[in-house]
């Protein structure tokens, strides 16, 4: 086997996998390939027992979602990268769903693919390795009945989570920055390819300026949701009107739903004890979601009561496209939201950064279809805030219904 691991081609363009093959021996890995045979492939990448698995998607014979799905249903131990010309986000989204390791659109740099493959085999390395000292530590805490053993076991399930999410969230943001990338080559193509007006090249300055707005949100989108993560991330609670909040928030959208003809209001009432911006960021975050998905014409309410003595509840309710609660696998995750018939449609990234935040707070967000009222999202914060001592606890879990 290669210095660096084997890895597997499939792709029926025997070009592209002639320079992929040449670029991936030259960095020290071992390569087998099929360019013509794609029925029975996934009994081959068995056999091979890859690192890393480099699959088109568009095939002759079966696609290349049909073999992931084979080689996820064989439990063949291997990561798989997704090639295509298709730059689709719902196909990236159905990929990630199908357990895709990342999604690659042709034409691609070889150094991008290049820096794919390590970054997949340092990951699994690093989960190698986490497994490898859980293990030691369980065997030590066993032996030696101390607890700090099994304390430091469960540190590593928690960075081994967040890494996890993290790589989730990177992946995300390269699909939701590719957009306005390309709009912006293309509306800059157009732009040069003549002699225009000056009140035409400052039409593409403004729609460029679009673009750039929406590239610098999908950053900071990242960059809170990587902060959040940190597992030293703390909260400033404090005793705030949670509708006093929201309204506030709502204000601010206004002018988008009534562009958009978008019926929007919110009621109850209700104080509770969490980090204001947080809060803010949370409520903010389901609204961009909501005024995206929600049809022109439809509805947004949003609302909070106190269900209980022991909490107060925020909930969101959109007119959004009906989900298959089947879809219980970390439902909240950014490519686990679909743009397919089996799940939700379209691409939810206020939900991982409201699903963050809850986090922090030790509360719960919940995800369910309403016949009535749509999709409705409702967030639920615990009155009394879990101190900075009681953090060894897990926080409950995400619930779809």
């Amino acid at each position: 086997m290669g210095k660096n691991g084997k890895i597997f081609l499939v792709d029926d363009e025997k070009l592209i996998v002639m320079g992929l093959s040449m670029a991936l021996r030259k960095e020290g890995y071992e390569v087998e390939s099929e360019t013509e045979r794609f029925i029975d492939v996934a009994d081959r990448i068995r056999s091979s027992a890859p690192a890393v698995v480099l699959l088109d998607i568009s095939l002759p014979e079966m696609s290349g979602i049909d073999i992931l799905k084979n080689i996820r249903s064989g439990k063949i131990d291997t990561e798989v990268v997704m090639l295509t010309a298709d730059d689709a986000t719902e196909t990236a989204i159905k990929c990630m769903k199908l357990g895709a390791a990342g999604y690659l659109t042709k034409p691609f740099n070889v150094d991008e693919v290049l820096m794919a493959v390590k970054n997949i085999i340092e990951k699994e390395e690093l989960r190698h390795e986490a497994n490898r000292l859980r293990n030691k530590l369980n065997d030590l805490g066993g032996k030696t009945g101390n607890s700090a053993f099994a304390s430091i076991s469960e540190s590593i399930d928690r960075f081994e989570e967040s890494f996890a999410r993290i790589s989730q969230h990177t992946v995300a943001l390269s699909h939701e920055l590719r957009t306005p990338i390309n709009n912006l080559m293309g509306e800059a193509e157009v732009a040069l390819s003549k002699h225009r007006t000056p009140d035409e090249y400052r039409q593409v300055l403004a729609s460029s300026l679009e673009e750039y707005v929406k590239l610098s949100g999908a950053v900071d989108d990242l960059l809170f949701l990587i902060r959040v993560e940190n597992p030293k991330a703390g909260i400033q609670p404090s005793r705030f009107d949670a509708l006093e909040q929201i309204q506030a928030v709502e204000e601010f959208y206004q002018p988008v739903a009534e562009k958009k003809g978008i019926e929007m209001k919110c009621g109850g009432s209700g104080s509770l004890i969490a980090d204001q911006s947080l809060f803010r960021k949370a409520v903010s975050s389901l609204l961009s979601d909501a005024l995206s998905h929600t049809p022109d014409g439809g509805k947004i309410d949003i609302s909070v009561h106190r269900p209980d003595d022991q909490s107060v509840e925020v909930t969101v309710c959109m007119s959004a496209p009906e989900f298959d609660p089947g879809h219980r696998s970390s439902p909240l995750d950014r490519f686990n939201l679909a743009n397919d018939p089996d799940c939700l449609r379209g691409t939810f990234l206020g939900l991982s950064i409201a699903r963050s935040i809850m986090r922090l707070h030790y509360g719960d967000i919940t995800l369910k279809h309403d016949p009535e009222k749509g999709l409705v999202v409702s967030l639920l914060f615990p009155l009394r805030q879990t101190s900075g001592s009681d953090l060894g606890e897990d926080p409950p879990s995400i619930t779809i219904m």
